[in-house]
């Protein structure tokens, strides 16, 4: 037996958990990008980021922010009735998103986003439905304080779509293998984990029932009402960048940005989510039995706090550096861009996932206030500056104001009813 493991704390034990998954399903893709910007043109890296910036908008809408819900559940057969609800909802929403994506294409653009949109229109709502429920599933690893499934199913997930997408790469299928990789291993995995946790996809919807599904809604209505307005606006806001690069500077530019993004969000995404998977545990008991989350919020506050100070220093003086080492000389502007961003990352890896407080104490209207904030900014940086680079630095300056309101919104949604 491990002696010093008992040792930790339960919160940093879970963390541990989580954080050695995560970061195996962080570094598997991030290895891979160095490889792939040298395999495939830069301009269909570009349209694969257009791509997955689409469906992450629409994987918003198809999950109503349900996944959120499952951690006010108060029993197994409430989680049940919220994965239903996100079954019918998601596979709806896909419908209806294919249809819609159908009818603008009779009415072709010529920019890039156009072009995407109406060739991988099938595989943009396919892949919304699957990612929509794999999002719900892994809330339920979460809700069950199954950390160690979530870990393993995170890093099956993240490893199989990353060598999929390398092997079809290197096999010349470029823009085709990065979209289709993805979709088929997501479709593969999240369908597998599906039936290990017990949620059988096909038994489920056969269960549905108008009643019990108008009961969930009921229920769990601010989800669907005001969370997932707030989130469809946040999502789209992290997304307008790439929709405006792609139309006003071309798919090079595109690429160059997203792949910034990609490196800066790998060690947000690493950190930042395994904390928050076990606040969100923490925090929401908490609140059922104290009516706030004080003592999660300032312990977790700390912990991100002290995490950001010198990596994020570091890639601000010295990420264009790091991007030529590892990208070569033709990436030189993804590492400025990094540099300009690393104010706004460090304030949103910490900011971001102490705002699940909003969710926890039914603050959503306050959260959409804030979000439509932020589409209205990153809209003005991006489509109203000369360049890419005053408009990334505008962007940046704009969210690092915006996000440490966002923390001050968090701070009284976690003092519950003393608030």
């Amino acid at each position: 037996m491990n002696h010093s493991a008992l040792k930790l704390p339960t919160f940093w034990k879970n963390v541990t958990t989580v954080l050695g998954g995560t970061a195996i399903a962080q570094i598997i893709p991030i290895a891979m990008l160095p490889l792939l910007t040298r395999i495939v043109p830069a301009d269909q890296l570009g349209a694969y980021f257009v791509w997955l910036g689409a469906t992450s908008v629409l994987i918003v809408i198809a999950s109503a922010r349900l996944d959120m819900a499952v951690f006010q559940a108060q029993s197994e057969e409430q989680v049940s009735g919220i994965f239903q609800a996100v079954l019918v909802i998601s596979v709806g929403v896909g419908v209806a998103g294919l249809l819609t994506a159908m009818a603008f294409q009779q009415f072709p653009g010529k920019s890039l986003v156009d072009g995407v949109a109406g060739r991988y229109s099938v595989a943009w709502a396919v892949y919304a439905v699957v990612m929509a429920n794999c999002q719900t599933l892994l809330a339920v690893y979460v809700y069950r304080a199954q950390f160690e499934r979530m870990a393993y199913g995170k890093v099956v997930l993240a490893g199989s779509v990353a060598f999929a997408q390398l092997a079809l790469s290197l096999a010349g299928a470029g823009l085709n293998g990065l979209v289709y990789g993805q979709l088929t291993m997501s479709f593969i995995i999240t369908l597998a984990l599906m039936y290990r946790a017990g949620l059988r996809p096909l038994s489920l919807l056969a269960k549905v029932n108008i009643a019990g599904l108008k009961q969930t809604l009921k229920r769990y209505y601010r989800f669907p009402v005001i969370a997932m307005p707030s989130d469809f606006i946040n999502t789209f806001s992290d997304q307008i960048p790439l929709f405006l690069i792609a139309t006003r500077f071309g798919a090079g530019s595109v690429a160059l940005y997203a792949l910034s993004l990609r490196i800066i969000n790998g060690p947000i995404g690493l950190l930042a989510n395994s904390i928050l998977a076990v606040f969100k545990e923490q925090a929401g008991r908490d609140f059922r039995e104290k009516g706030n989350c004080l003592d999660a919020y300032r312990y977790t506050f700390r912990s991100l706090l002290l995490m950001a100070i010198i990596p994020f220093t570091l890639l601000f003086f010295f990420g264009e550096q790091a991007f030529v080492l590892v990208f070569g000389q033709d990436w030189s502007m993804a590492g400025r861009f990094a540099e300009v961003l690393a104010p706004m990352y460090f304030t949103k890896f910490i900011a971001s996932p102490m705002s699940y407080t909003l969710y926890i104490a039914n603050k959503q209207i306050q959260d959409l206030g804030w979000q439509i904030a932020l589409l209205v900014m990153t809209w003005a940086a991006f489509y109203l500056t000369g360049s890419l680079m005053s408009a990334v630095q505008m962007y940046s300056l704009g969210y690092s104001a915006l996000y440490i309101i966002y923390l001050l919104m968090s701070y009284r949604a976690a003092c519950g009813v003393c608030s």
